[in-house]
């Protein structure tokens, strides 16, 4: 059996919390890495993760794109193109916990 050394998931304590666990209709949220990095989001510069668009099922991928399309006043055909392109959606860092197995200290 191979485990993770890491598993994220959603911060109950972040404002975006809600809408968030409304997309993933669970705390347990896939990421490419449990690494955040600094990043541009709109006019503001903040700490983020990168979704896993991937690993993301169905269910949750259509309410994810009908989201964003509908923040974004975009289609959803627009939104999961770039999706498909990038294969990452950001999701800021306050917005997450990452947790590791105690084997990644070893």
């Amino acid at each position: 059996m191979n485990q993770k050394l890491w598993r994220a998931q959603l911060n109950p304590k972040s404002p975006r919390y809600l809408e968030w666990r409304k997309i993933f209709e669970s705390d347990e949220i896939p990421l490419v890495t449990p690494s955040a990095f600094d990043a541009q989001l709109g006019n503001e510069t903040d700490s983020i993760h990168l979704l896993d668009w991937f690993e993301i099922v169905s269910e949750t991928s259509d309410r994810m794109l009908e989201y964003f399309a509908a923040k974004f006043g975009t289609t959803i055909e627009e939104v999961e193109k770039e999706f498909d392109e990038t294969g990452h959606i950001p999701i800021r860092a306050s917005d997450v916990i990452v947790s590791y197995d105690v084997r990644a200290f070893i």
